[in-house]
């Protein structure tokens, strides 16, 4: 049976933690380094309910992508979901870990896999952190027009989708970021590697003024939508990982989780 030091260094063959931006909190979240893995629950977000199904599971490892702890817990309280999770975590001896900005940096990572999934060739990276790795990537696309590009991404990732258009124009190129990835910075890097349209979620209104006055159009979808697809690709990546090193542990994609929006279940 492997420890979770020996877990996690497998985890970082994956995606390792040098790759992870300043701002995150990528890693162990919650755990003993030392305590024995009887199994793994994959998931996006580490809620309760993730927690719950671990705990009857008989997984003691949580790998999320988002982490648990991210801002400061600034109240201990039961009225406060984090607190929840982390008392529960705690007290039934299950462990958190977070691969997370590390996650979409890596080659073959979140960037990566959401950009094959729209069909984004000749990819480069936005915004490099390391070799072959970094946020965001660009790409050339089939020609098509603005209106369908956004009806094959809301078909692609099954979640609707709004649209800053800079007039109806031909789209050639385009840059994506999953997640809250509508930086202004990331942005202006795509639109000089040649970009007219750019993807990724949570659009701020000063950010969609900016797209605007600069002759970028953009695509928003979900944050959900944006990563909750490459779960079970990393769980998969984790089993196997795990088998080459010769371990024998079950590895599982949680199916307690919802996207927030919309409330139907995986």
């Amino acid at each position: 049976m492997a420890k979770l030091n020996d877990i996690i260094n497998i985890l970082q063959t994956i995606a390792p933690s040098s790759l992870a931006l300043s701002f995150d909190n990528a890693g162990l979240n919650i755990g003993d380094r030392e305590s024995e893995i009887t199994g793994i629950t994959v998931c996006l977000d580490a809620t309760e309910k993730v927690v719950d199904e671990a705990i009857r599971s008989g997984n003691n490892l949580i790998v999320s992508h988002h982490p648990v702890i991210f801002s400061p817990i600034k109240n201990l309280n039961d009225g406060y979901e984090n607190y929840r999770v982390v008392t529960k975590a705690v007290k039934n001896d299950v462990n958190v870990y977070s691969m997370h900005t590390n996650l979409d940096c890596v080659e073959g990572g979140v960037n990566d896999v959401i950009a094959d999934l729209l069909g984004v060739k000749n990819k480069q990276i936005i915004d490099a952190v390391g070799e072959n790795a970094g946020i965001g990537r660009v790409g050339d696309i089939q020609s098509t027009s603005l209106q369908d590009l956004a009806k094959f991404v809301e078909k692609s990732l099954d979640f609707p989708v709004r649209v800053i258009s800079c007039g109806e124009k031909r789209v050639e190129r385009v840059g994506v970021v999953n997640g809250s990835g509508a930086d202004i910075e990331y942005i202006e890097k795509a639109k000089e590697m040649g970009a007219t349209c750019f993807i990724t979620s949570e659009i701020k209104h000063h950010v969609a003024l900016y797209a605007k006055s600069a002759g970028m159009n953009m695509i928003e979808s979900g944050h959900y939508a944006t990563e909750r697809f490459y779960i079970p690709i990393l769980s998969q990546k984790i089993n196997e990982a795990l088998t080459k090193a010769g371990y024998n542990i079950k590895t599982t994609v949680s199916e307690s989780e919802s996207n927030p929006f919309s409330g139907e279940s995986i």
